[in-house]
């Protein structure tokens, strides 16, 4: 089944580089941390994979619901059962902390997991830099506060902070030293 889904979302949701820089890198962490905190890793790796998979039809805007709606779909389709899509779907709706509180250990590691892959992406912020509304120094202010939001926030085990807490270090230092310049 994981198989599955994994050629089907990154076929027909992902862009090659959204799946190979966000997508893989949060199921990584996410294995990692089911494994650390015991939580189910089907419903773990299965919400990682799909726990986007709105964007590409509905925007950015609320993508957390909107994916869960599509996560619901797909796993219907292939007879996967209720009780495990509704799991699945509550780590998508939560994996914001917006809106929805993750209430399972399931739903924090994917929180979680998301919000530790932008360490490992970091440069992945700047490619908006084009974007003629903000400046450079606009962008890096606003990715240092995405960063900061995100460690106080959606890193929600003890467990992912440690994992990720040089890389944290490092990002934070980059990013003041180029805010300051």
């Amino acid at each position: 089944m994981i198989d599955k889904i994994r050629t089907l979302v990154r076929k027909d949701y992902y862009s090659e580089f959204s799946y190979d820089y966000h997508i893989k890198v949060v199921v990584q962490y996410a294995l990692v941390l089911a494994e650390k905190v015991g939580a189910d890793k089907e419903i773990v790796e299965l919400a990682a994979l799909l726990h986007d998979i709105g964007k590409k039809e509905f925007g950015n805007n609320d993508h957390h619901l909107t994916s869960a709606e599509e996560a619901r779909k797909v796993l219907n389709k292939l007879d996967f059962p209720n009780d495990k899509i509704e799991s699945i779907a509550h780590c998508i709706e939560s994996h914001r902390g917006k809106n929805v509180e993750p209430e399972t250990i399931e739903a924090r590691v994917i929180m979680s997991a998301d919000a530790m892959s932008h360490y490992d992406t970091f440069p992945w912020f700047f490619f908006d830099v084009k974007d003629n509304e903000k400046d450079v120094k606009e962008r890096l202010i606003w990715t240092k506060s995405k960063f900061e939001r995100n460690w106080n926030k959606k890193i929600a085990l003890p467990e992912a902070r440690e994992l990720v807490r040089d890389k944290k270090n490092a990002v934070d230092l980059l990013l003041d030293a180029m805010i300051e310049l």
